[in-house]
């Protein structure tokens, strides 16, 4: 009986031979039956595998105009902070200093 393994490695073998002839489709089999075997070997079930998966993206922070200057607006960190200058910080609840 070939090892859980043994059957990765067969599979990745297999994949990289068809991609070396460039033989496309069947090396997309090949990587999907791969897929599956690390899937198996991780207890991913079939639901979960199904599940949208969102790629985390940066995001650009929202920038606002306090007493004449431009900070942003970073709700993670409960913080302002101007945007030509970062050691200029203000919490979320700080009166602006000057």
């Amino acid at each position: 009986m070939e090892t859980m393994r043994e059957g990765v490695k067969d599979a990745i073998r297999g994949y990289l031979q068809l991609c070396l002839h460039e033989n496309l489709d069947t090396a997309y089999e090949h990587a999907c039956e791969i897929a599956d075997l690390v899937f198996l070997a991780l207890g991913i079930s079939e639901e979960e595998q199904d599940r949208p998966y969102e790629i985390p993206m940066p995001r650009v922070l929202p920038i606002v105009e306090l007493d004449g200057k431009r900070y942003f607006k970073d709700v993670r960190l409960r913080q302002y902070r101007n945007v030509g200058n970062p050691h200029d910080v203000l919490g979320f609840r700080e009166k602006r200093r000057d």
